[in-house]
């Protein structure tokens, strides 16, 4: 009898029930601040992210899920330019393709560039942007660090 309830269980059952177990016992654990979280890699532009993350939150008014959404969206990018050495007043389509192709989250191809195109539009109102700004994709690439 023993051996016919294993037949029952499917091992990919058992690594779904092990991995909500876990995701659940981090959301818990980061809840009740227990939780020992690894610092994040940074970049040179991250004072002009809390700018945006306080522009989103202060003035749009927007949900916490999606100021993490574009704030993800916005770091990656400037992660991925931060190595190549490329300012961000001379950036073009081709360092535009190569974001894109490299990024990691999970947001469609779209929301990354809207993300990236709200952020860009933020720092313009702020006068972080160049005099001339330049139009790819739809996006104005204004912010220059």
């Amino acid at each position: 009898m023993v051996a016919s309830r294993r037949a029952l269980v499917r091992p990919d059952r058992i690594a779904k029930a092990h991995k909500a177990f876990i995701g659940r016992a981090v959301g818990w654990l980061r809840f009740v601040g227990w939780l020992d979280e690894p610092q994040r890699v940074r970049h040179p532009h991250t004072a002009q992210v809390a700018a945006f993350v306080a522009w989103m939150r202060g003035n749009r008014g927007l949900s916490e899920e999606t100021i993490s959404g574009r704030r993800i969206a916005v770091d990656e990018f400037f992660l991925w330019l931060t190595p190549s050495g490329i300012p961000l007043s001379s950036i073009g389509i081709t360092d535009i393709d190569r974001a894109i192709a490299a990024k990691k989250s999970g947001a469609t191809t779209a929301g990354y560039l809207e993300n990236l195109r709200t952020a860009s539009t933020h720092g313009a109102t702020e006068g972080l942007g160049d005099a001339q700004p330049r139009v790819h994709y739809g996006l104005v690439w204004t912010l220059t660090p």
